[in-house]
């Protein structure tokens, strides 16, 4: 984790600030524990903010106790496709949701928590976004590649299937090298 004394609440980098997060844990100490936030931005512009980001703070560490959020605006992202998204999300394994998102279900990204709840995989509490929470975190790239894959998501929500996802998830992670 970068020094706190660098990142205190709201510190600005660029496009996101850093605020400081309690459920986030640490082995260090968990005032050094933050989340970067990002400003409003299209994908690929994002992309190449979180390569910008790295840039500034250098590697950041992340643990099974982070995940990456990403919002996406209600404009574009609707009811009718949040909930087909939520409804496929609910038919994965336990292994291909790890396969695609990194980690498994739990009590802060559950495929199956009802709908108004902020800690279901497809958070529709937000008045203005709609929050996809099933990612974990992970170093720049793999932010990324939570970025374009949950922008792949929302662009298929009615023709969500399996094969289809895992071969975005190959070409996401071929594009951005990740192992």
């Amino acid at each position: 984790f970068p020094s706190h004394d660098n990142f205190g609440k709201y510190n600005y980098n660029g496009f996101f600030y850093a605020t400081s997060d309690g459920s986030i844990h640490t082995d260090l100490c968990d005032q050094w524990s933050v989340e970067f936030v990002s400003q409003p931005l299209p994908v690929s512009w994002l992309c190449k903010e979180i390569t910008r980001l790295e840039k500034r703070v250098g590697e950041w560490e992340h643990n099974n106790s982070c995940g990456i959020h990403v919002h996406v605006n209600r404009d574009w992202f609707t009811e009718k496709k949040a909930a087909a998204v939520r409804k496929w999300i609910k038919r994965l394994s336990t292994e291909q949701f790890s396969d695609l998102f990194g980690r498994v279900p739990n009590q802060y990204c559950s495929p199956t928590e009802r709908v108004f709840s902020r800690y279901g995989a497809v958070n529709t509490t937000n008045k203005k976004t709609v929050e996809l929470r099933m990612f974990s975190s992970g170093d720049a790239k793999w932010a990324q590649y939570c970025v374009k894959m949950a922008d792949w998501i929302v662009r298929n929500a009615f023709h969500l299937n399996i094969e289809a996802a895992y071969a975005a998830r190959d070409l996401f992670k071929r594009e951005l090298d990740i192992q």
